[in-house]
């Protein structure tokens, strides 16, 4: 496994900056050498962070883009995705699951799920894992 120095792209808010944020962190993943686990749960959090910048970001504020970072270090793989704007919304408990009848509303728990450490600060949201998890179940 490689330590790979983060990486920074810039995407437009728009479902095709998704795709390509998603494609991004992959190639990242790829070239780090990770699980394959690790690289589909690294793009499931690339695509989920990515649409709801596109969705709920705030696009008058950043010209209609938001940044997409990919690291691998100090036994963790992490993905942030950026988009400046006012303070981040709050989860006090963490993300909960929507009724069943709800549209969306379940990704951040999704991802707490898979085991990601989920961190939502002002301008951004992180979702990180940990290497060794993957590694065990690999081998």
């Amino acid at each position: 496994m490689t330590i790979v120095h983060p990486a920074r792209e810039v995407y437009r808010s728009a479902p095709a900056g998704a795709a390509a944020a998603r494609a991004f962190v992959v190639d990242q993943a790829h070239a780090a050498d990770l699980p394959g686990g690790l690289v589909e749960d690294l793009a499931l959090a690339a695509s989920e962070l990515a649409t709801n910048a596109i969705r709920h970001g705030t696009h008058a504020t950043n010209g209609g883009a938001f940044t997409v970072s990919s690291e691998v270090i100090d036994g963790h793989a992490a993905v942030r995705v950026d988009n400046p704007g006012p303070s981040p919304i709050s989860i006090p408990n963490g993300p909960r699951m929507p009724g069943v009848d709800a549209e969306g509303g379940r990704g951040l728990a999704i991802l707490r799920d898979l085991g990601a450490h989920v961190d939502i600060a002002p301008g951004g949201v992180t979702a990180s894992f940990d290497l060794a998890r993957y590694s065990a179940c690999e081998r």
